[in-house]
C-alpha cells in the first residue's frame, strides 16, 4: 500500500521544462579572398545596438558551381586567445549545406529568398538584407564565442576565404 501511495505521488508532481534557444550573434565577418573569375562578394555590416550586428550580404556569381569542397574550422575563444577546437570538417560542402538545411532547418526562412541555399550555385545576382544571425537556431555549436574559418574550392580552384567571428548564445 506504501509503495503505490508513493508512487502516486511522485508520478503526479510537475515537471517544469524550458525550450532551449540556441541564437548566433554575428561579431565580424571578413572576406579575406575571392577568385575574381568564379565570385565578388560583398557585406556592409551595421551596428544595431551594443552586441548586435545587421548585415548585408551581395554575392556575384560568375560560374556556375557544382563542385563546391572545402573546410570549415571552429576556434573557441579562451584565456584572450581563439584556439582550435575538434569541431572541424573538410570535404563536400554542399553535402554538408543539405544536411543542415534538412535536419536543423536552417535556411528556410524569408531572409534567405534571394540567396543560394543548396547546391549547385548557379551564376547570378544573390543577396540577402539586414541578416543578423538570430534567426538561425543551430543546435550544433556550443555556447562558446568563436572564429570560424572557411575555404571554399570548386573543382580544385580556390574560390574564396572567409573568417567570421560569432557567438552563439542560449536563450
Amino acid at each position: 500500500m506504501n509503495t503505490v501511495i508513493l508512487f502516486l505521488l511522485f508520478s503526479t508532481v510537475p515537471t517544469y521544462s524550458r525550450k532551449l534557444i540556441r541564437t548566433l550573434t554575428i561579431d565580424y565577418v571578413n572576406i579575406s579572398y575571392c577568385n575574381p573569375e568564379y565570385i565578388i562578394s560583398k557585406i556592409e555590416m551595421k551596428k544595431l545596438d551594443r552586441r548586435t550586428f545587421s548585415m548585408n550580404i551581395s554575392v556575384d556569381v560568375f560560374r556556375d558551381v557544382t563542385d563546391m569542397k572545402g573546410s570549415i574550422r571552429i576556434f573557441k575563444f579562451s584565456d584572450n586567445v581563439y584556439k582550435e577546437t575538434a569541431l572541424k570538417y573538410s570535404g563536400d560542402l554542399c553535402t554538408l549545406l543539405d544536411m543542415l538545411r534538412q535536419k536543423y532547418k536552417i535556411h528556410m526562412n524569408e531572409q534567405f529568398k534571394h540567396f543560394f541555399t543548396k547546391c549547385p550555385i548557379m551564376k547570378g545576382h544573390y543577396y540577402m538584407h539586414n541578416f543578423n544571425g538570430k534567426d538561425l537556431g543551430v543546435p550544433i555549436i556550443p555556447q562558446w564565442k568563436t572564429r570560424t574559418f572557411i575555404e571554399v574550392e570548386s573543382n580544385n580552384v580556390l574560390i574564396g576565404k572567409v573568417y567570421a567571428d560569432i557567438t552563439v548564445i542560449d536563450e
